[in-house]
């Protein structure tokens, strides 16, 4: 099973020199994504969110994935953008949010547009609360 590449190994591989590992088929992350996990890891570098984490929904033939998920608390957050707005991806996004929330996830959505650098901590800061509150 491929391991997730999470903040703490790419800030170690920076620290040491070391080539970051590549997960094969691991999709690469679009520009709302990049800024996010550049925010998150500055912000926060000790909490680990996982990315590209596969699921599936009973019933249903293609399986899912969230953007970034910390597992202790099932926070989610999702990047949507660009081909999230046509009609049917609208559909499919609504249902793996409400499967997500019905089986005891949080789930963030924030549109690229919404990740300005202004705002951008804000979000994080937001779900940063939200897993402290988790955790106690």
């Amino acid at each position: 099973m491929p391991v997730a590449i999470t903040p703490t190994i790419r800030k170690y591989a920076r620290k040491t020199g070391q080539a970051i590992p590549t997960v094969k088929n691991e999709p690469k992350p679009n520009a709302g994504e990049e800024k996010w996990l550049a925010a998150w890891t500055r912000l926060y570098p000790d909490i680990e969110l996982r990315r590209q984490v596969p699921f599936k929904i009973p019933n249903h033939r293609n399986p899912f994935k969230m953007d970034y998920l910390h597992e202790a608390t099932k926070v989610v957050i999702e990047i949507s953008g660009g081909v999230h707005s046509i009609q049917s991806v609208r559909r499919r996004d609504y249902m793996r949010t409400r499967y997500l929330s019905d089986n005891g996830f949080l789930v963030y959505t924030f549109d690229p547009a919404d990740l300005t650098k202004k705002d951008i901590d804000s979000h994080c800061e937001q779900v940063y609360r939200a897993i402290m509150n988790r955790l106690k």
